[in-house]
């Protein structure tokens, strides 16, 4: 598949629902409107003991914004780091597998100051008939979830590595674009 944006629209994939909009406008009044999503991808290179662009975003150039991500994405991080191999993750003090999976949920959250959206059932459907629209993309469900819920927060950036988010419109950053898959 190319790496051209294949038919994806910015638009935003909630239709005016009156509980979808109540569900966004929430989490605006909790968040605020500057929030900078990250995805699994990102926060896997960031956790480790190994200095990387992520981290170094992280640490040095994010000013201002929120970050925020899902308890699917935090679901799917744990999941990753406790099915890798042992020298798949390694923390920033060796940690590996459980031990890194606990310092993710008790430590790294808290020290970047990430906030949580819990999607409702509503939002969960939204992600669905996401799923099915963009299937030709290679997006999990997942991915459409971030999605959805960076467009229902009315943004256009998230903090991926995925070229998903690239070819469904959104700014991949720090980088712009990625071509990691």
């Amino acid at each position: 598949m190319s790496k051209r944006r294949r038919g994806a629209h910015t638009t935003s994939p909630q239709a005016a629902d009156p509980e979808v909009e109540k569900f966004w406008q929430q989490q605006v009044s909790r968040l605020g409107r500057k929030i900078l999503f990250i995805d699994t991808g990102m926060i896997l290179d960031a956790v480790g003991r190994e200095p990387t662009e992520s981290r170094e975003f992280l640490d040095h150039q994010l000013v201002g914004d929120q970050l925020v991500t899902s308890t699917y994405v935090i679901a799917e991080t744990i999941r990753r780091i406790m099915k890798s191999k042992g020298s798949d993750f390694v923390g920033p003090g060796g940690e590996r597998r459980e031990t890194l999976a606990l310092y993710f949920l008790r430590s790294w959250l808290s020290e970047y100051k990430v906030e949580v959206i819990c999607p409702p059932e509503i939002i969960f459907d939204r992600a669905k008939q996401e799923c099915e629209k963009y299937s030709y993309l290679g997006c999990d469900l997942v991915d459409l979830l971030s999605y959805t819920i960076v467009r229902g927060m009315r943004q256009t950036r998230i903090l991926a590595k995925d070229l998903h988010f690239w070819r469904l419109g959104l700014q991949c950053v720090p980088s712009g674009t990625s071509t990691a898959h």
